[in-house]
């Protein structure tokens, strides 16, 4: 367990947590700044310039504006504790692999019961373009990855690691799956739910492993599977040569 460092205080850090996620949440749910890259780019291109910028636009602010808020308030938390190495023995790989393989299947089962019942598929893709290629799709799930790997290290890395350090770890867990869920609630009640529980076991498993590999791996297997597998099965999106045979 983590040493408890009882004079810092988490306040701050949540502060500018909910300082940085409203930025980035107002500025992305903003219909004239998507507006702007569909006028500037057209519909197919300006979409996809709208994700890359999205996307962007929360790694430097989960992985660069607010990680350097915490280093600097938080110097002497030590650096192990924001969960940025490789799982330590060989069963935390086992479990990191296989989460995140159930996860993708999971996924796309879940997108495939959708269509057979014609329901909408809302948001998804976030790439919303109405032609892809192999550059969308490679854009699609680079842009994914860096994202969340600055969206992880925000939640499982240093709000986990540093609020451990000042609150307690099961306390620290408390306020992260709090915290999680409420972002997830303009997603709908159903993924805000999903991420209580998802929320949860990511914290127990990056501590036990003290990498934040499973949390990141597996939080990629969701959105990506999700994205490529909605696209799959829209029938007003289309991959370059044409429809995507099923």
């Amino acid at each position: 367990m983590r040493r408890l460092i009882p004079d810092h205080s988490p306040g701050s850090l949540l502060i500018v947590f909910i300082m940085v996620f409203l930025t980035y949440w107002l500025m992305v749910e903003s219909v004239k700044i998507r507006s702007w890259f569909l006028k500037k780019w057209g519909p197919n291109n300006g979409v996809t310039a709208w994700f890359v910028w999205n996307k962007l636009h929360g790694t430097i602010l989960f992985g660069v504006v607010f990680s350097l808020f915490a280093f600097w308030v938080y110097p002497d938390v030590p650096a192990s504790a924001y969960a940025l190495a490789l799982p330590k023995d060989l069963f935390s790989w086992m479990i990191g692999i296989v989460l995140t393989v159930l996860l993708g299947i999971a996924v796309w089962q879940k997108n495939r019961v959708s269509n057979n019942k014609k329901k909408s598929f809302g948001r998804y893709p976030e790439l919303a373009a109405s032609n892809w290629s192999l550059t969308i799709l490679i854009i699609d799930i680079c842009m994914w990855m860096a994202y969340l790997f600055s969206y992880e290290l925000m939640f499982r890395g240093i709000l986990l690691g540093m609020l451990s350090h000042s609150v307690g770890f099961w306390t620290a867990v408390g306020i992260n799956v709090a915290l999680y869920a409420a972002v997830h609630i303009p997603k709908g009640a159903q993924e805000a739910i999903g991420a209580l529980l998802l929320g949860y076991v990511l914290c127990i498993l990056t501590e036990a492993s003290g990498s934040l590999f499973t949390a990141f791996a597996s939080h990629c297997a969701l959105a990506i599977t999700n994205d490529i597998s909605a696209f799959y099965y829209r029938d007003d999106m289309y991959w370059k040569s044409g429809r995507v045979s099923r």
